[in-house]
């Protein structure tokens, strides 16, 4: 009997029945949603990695008595970075699973997978995504705000000259009523030729704006400012 005959005979006896295309055709399709929704979210991982480094500044680490690399190390994001190299993962596991999947070699699935994913991320940043899930984590997952480094966390500090908070009341560029987002506390911020970062410029930012100040701390409700700047 010939290997043929033997398979044949296999199959026949074991009722082995092949199965229908469609079962094949929804397997893929299933397995392709999969790896769009993995790489989806990877983008939406990456727009809140370049949210959080953008929105740092990164020119007061000498106002922090650090050296660049220490406050680049303070701030990266490294729970997100985590889940960006999970989600990067398991968009490669998925596409392992496609039809012509296996034909692929690793290093670049996993290359264009990241590729993508920050292509993805670029533009859900620009369309304010990334900002968007940072306020929904910190809003409503609990001891996010302790896993994530945010710029609050550096601008909540008036004896090393840094100091945060809403305008509540306004005699003018040089003095002015602020309350801190630390503790609520009200402060009298004066100066003289204070210079105010755009979109500030030329006419006052108005009562409940929020602003960063770079300055002095005199005594306990008063701030001498040298540089405002948006909080946003």
């Amino acid at each position: 009997m010939t290997i043929s005959e033997k398979t044949f005979a296999a199959i026949k006896e074991q009722k082995i029945t092949p199965k229908p295309r469609w079962e094949f055709i929804l397997k893929d399709s299933v397995v392709w949603v999969m790896f769009s929704l993995a790489l989806i979210v990877e983008g939406m991982l990456v727009s809140v990695t370049i949210f959080l480094f953008s929105d740092q500044d990164w020119d007061i680490y000498n106002k922090l008595e650090k050296n660049i690399v220490e406050y680049a190390l303070i701030i990266v994001p490294y729970f997100w970075l985590v889940l960006m190299a999970i989600f990067c993962g398991l968009a490669w596991l998925n596409f392992r699973q496609t039809k012509k999947g296996y034909r692929f070699h690793t290093y670049l699935v996993v290359l264009v997978s990241g590729v993508s994913g920050l292509i993805l991320g670029t533009t859900f940043f620009y369309f304010g995504l990334g900002n968007k899930i940072d306020q929904l984590f910190t809003a409503k997952v609990p001891y996010y705000e302790r896993m994530v480094c945010h710029k609050s966390e550096f601008w909540e500090q008036p004896k090393l000259g840094l100091l945060a908070g809403e305008i509540v009341l306004w005699d003018g560029p040089d003095r002015f009523v602020i309350k801190d987002f630390d503790n609520g506390n009200e402060w009298i911020v004066t100066g003289a030729q204070v210079i105010w970062r755009e979109p500030y410029q030329p006419g006052p930012p108005g009562p409940r704006r929020k602003i960063k100040l770079i300055g002095s701390q005199i005594n306990d409700n008063t701030f001498r400012v040298l540089e405002v700047r948006p909080w946003q």
